[in-house]
């Protein structure tokens, strides 16, 4: 479905952020994403959903590689943007309509889908996503874990075939984040999601795609046994060591990043 080819990616020459990253994704496939900070999980997404180009290499969706003039050919842009739903780790930056109705609603009018049936398309992703009480509210004055909720129905509401989402749970209490796990779990939809959260990324697939702080891919594989390898979580910077105290005995315990 969609695959990264030697993809390097640089901010400004010198200042790279991804260095040769190749893997793919096939249809019905659940991924996990994980990296430390600055690792440039949020960069990969960004040129999977063709907001982003690399450097170099390349990203292909269904065959097509995601390139500038590719997008302006045969109505290519529109069929990715309603096939390929993407999530930012920042609720705020995907929210701007007046009302979480118009928020939901958004993309189906921008490409003109389904106008009849618009209403009760945007009432049953409010409702799976927990916030059909709130189409008449401003999205500005909601929660940030509310935003976040309806982020995730605008893009559910143009039922894509793959979900990219960026630090879903970063917003979101334990109870939204169990409700969040059991929702993908339920999709019939690929989905590539990026977290910090070891403890809840088996829970989000059983492939894991690992990026390092040199912004190159060390792990493509099953979920579980990276999980136990404890030189690579280190290697990673996904776990950590400190000093603990128990009286005058003093101690070190491995913790995992477990914040979204």
């Amino acid at each position: 479905m969609i695959a990264a080819e030697a993809v390097t990616h640089a901010i400004v020459p010198g200042r790279v952020v991804l260095r040769d990253v190749s893997f793919r994704i096939d249809e019905g496939e659940h991924v996990v994403l994980l990296g430390a900070n600055g690792s440039g999980k949020s960069t990969l997404l960004r040129i999977l959903a063709g907001l982003v180009f690399p450097t170099s290499g390349r990203a292909v969706f269904d065959g097509a590689p995601l390139e500038r003039r590719t997008l302006r050919r045969d109505g290519f842009e529109r069929r990715l943007r309603r096939q390929v739903g993407l999530s930012f780790q920042s609720p705020d930056a995907m929210l701007f309509n007046p009302t979480v109705f118009d928020e939901i609603a958004f993309g189906p009018r921008q490409l003109e889908e389904h106008p009849a049936d618009l209403e009760p398309r945007v009432a049953h992703w409010a409702g799976r996503a927990g916030v059909d009480h709130l189409l008449e509210r401003s999205p500005f004055s909601l929660s940030t874990g509310e935003k976040q909720r309806v982020c995730l129905a605008a893009l559910l509401v143009l039922e894509p075939r793959l979900l990219l989402l960026d630090e879903p749970a970063a917003s979101l209490d334990p109870r939204s984040t169990g409700w969040l796990v059991d929702l993908l779990q339920e999709l019939e939809v690929t989905t590539l999601v990026s977290t910090h959260n070891l403890s809840m990324a088996p829970e989000l697939g059983d492939r894991v795609l690992v990026l390092s702080e040199d912004h190159r891919l060390i792990h493509d594989g099953a979920i579980e046994p990276f999980l136990s390898d404890r030189e690579r979580l280190l290697a990673a910077n996904l776990v950590h060591t400190h000093r603990h105290r128990h009286g005058d005995r003093e101690h070190r315990h491995y913790h995992t990043h477990d914040w979204s």
